[in-house]
């Protein structure tokens, strides 16, 4: 099996990566807490499709 690298690209300011299986990786902005902490968070989304669909939702 080869393997590639993944395609990168951003949606906004968002970047994310399609993989070669077809799962988008995202890694989200930190999200800053009141205590002065910054939590980042990584999403795997089963499809590109899904991605735009729970992108789409949020906005």
């Amino acid at each position: 099996m080869k393997r590639r690298e993944p395609l990168r690209l951003t949606l906004g300011e968002l970047p994310f990566e399609v993989l070669d299986d077809g799962r988008v990786l995202v890694t989200l902005p930190p999200t800053f807490m009141p205590f002065g902490c910054a939590v980042q968070a990584t999403v795997v989304y089963a499809s590109l499709q899904a991605f735009l669909a729970a992108n789409r939702a949020n906005q």
